[in-house]
């Protein structure tokens, strides 16, 4: 049993980050609610209990960020290729959720000054937050795994975090994507981004009916033909040709 733990030792580090980010950021929610009710409120303590507490978490059982070296032959092309490439997937993949509806949603959409303080959140906060969690701290703890598992593993846990059945499809193709992303760069930063535009555009696309069918359109043609370029050049396999 001892052996056993020994050898996946990375795993439970994972498991136990997860679930005690989890517990502290839901115990946490609990006790500040009852202090103020708004919709401002509630992303503030998003910003303190999903984002803010969940790194600390993470890098605390995790061990930190230590990426990869940049890979051979690496391009500043290579984060919109990924990205791209991910929005299409991540549509083919939204097919499966589509074959089981969930429930309609009741909730608001926020407005005014609300609305500044969501997108903040949500186009800067959350993916710095998220890409130092997931692509920095989890994916340096499974390292050792493997390019393909590792990626494969943080991806899971990622889509797994956001607590959302209907959207997991989705969060792990795009986690897989930015999980390789951060192999080949070797730096969060280009992770980061394309996260934040993913976010924008969703936001975008939730809040301009011009702007949901544009990208319904162009985003998976373009998603295709960076997913043929990535297989292609063999930047998807970590393999690129010069």
């Amino acid at each position: 049993m001892s052996d056993f733990i020994k050898r996946n030792e990375d795993l439970f580090k994972v498991l136990a980050a997860f679930i005690t980010a989890q517990l502290c950021g839901a115990l946490l929610v609990v006790l500040l609610s009852g202090l103020y009710k708004g919709y401002a409120y509630n992303i503030l303590l998003n910003i303190v209990c999903t984002l803010a507490l969940n790194v600390v978490v993470f890098l605390l059982f995790c061990g930190g960020i230590r990426l990869p070296q940049r890979a051979d032959g690496y391009s500043h092309i290579e984060p919109f290729m990924f990205f791209f490439a991910a929005v299409f997937l991540s549509c083919l993949a939204g097919m499966i959720v589509k074959l089981f509806p969930p429930a309609e949603s009741t909730s608001a959409m926020p407005e005014g000054s609300a609305l500044i303080l969501y997108t903040a959140y949500t186009v800067v906060l959350a993916p710095v937050a998220e890409e130092v969690a997931f692509r920095g701290a989890v994916l340096t703890a499974l390292s050792r795994r493997g390019r393909f598992v590792s990626v494969l593993i943080s991806a899971v846990v990622f889509a797994a975090y956001h607590m959302n059945l209907a959207q997991f499809p989705y969060t792990f193709v795009l986690g897989f994507f930015l999980a390789l992303l951060a192999q080949r760069s070797g730096r969060l930063l280009p992770c980061i981004m394309i996260h934040a535009a993913n976010n924008a555009l969703t936001l975008a696309a939730t809040y301009s009916d011009t702007v949901s069918r544009i990208t319904d359109i162009a985003l998976p043609v373009l998603g295709l033909v960076a997913l043929l370029w990535l297989i292609f050049t063999g930047r998807l396999s970590g393999r690129s040709k010069r």
